[in-house]
Order: structure tokens, then C-alpha cells, then sequence
């Protein structure tokens, strides 16, 4: 599976929501700050990165390929 497609099976399992692509907003989603925090965590076991750091500003995490080119800068770094 794909980073891409990884990245919306999380927010589909987080969210509760089937309807979630690549371009949705997650606050459209119901994705709460709680909801985003429990993502993070599940984004950083499946992908053995440390997610949760100073780098990380959650007013950039506005739609789910804003989460994807997070997680691919950090992917990047290792």
C-alpha cells in the first residue's frame, strides 16, 4: 500500500468516515483536535517516525494530502 493510500485508510479509520480522499478537508470530516492527535499516534507506529515533534504544526494539517506531504517530508529525513 502506498503512503498516500495508507495515510486515508487512517483518517477513514480515525474519522469513521468512508468518504475521505485524497483533497478532503478534515475539519469536513469531523476530524476534532482529539481525532487529530489519536491520527498522529497511528500515523507514527505504522510508520516507525517520531510525528509528535517541534516541526509538527497542526494548522498546516488543514485537508488529508496536507497529513500525506507531512508524513512524506518526515519518510524523507530517516
Amino acid at each position: 500500500m502506498s503512503l498516500q493510500e495508507t495515510v486515508i485508510e487512517i483518517v477513514k479509520n480515525i474519522s469513521g468516515r468512508d468518504d475521505v480522499h485524497f483533497e478532503s478537508d478534515l475539519l469536513d470530516l469531523d476530524m476534532n483536535s482529539v481525532k487529530l492527535i489519536e491520527m498522529l499516534i497511528e500515523l507514527e507506529m505504522t510508520f516507525d517516525v517520531d510525528v509528535l515533534d517541534e516541526q509538527l504544526n497542526l494548522d498546516e494539517l488543514n485537508r488529508v494530502c496536507d497529513v500525506y506531504e507531512y508524513m512524506n517530508r518526515l519518510l524523507e529525513q530517516q
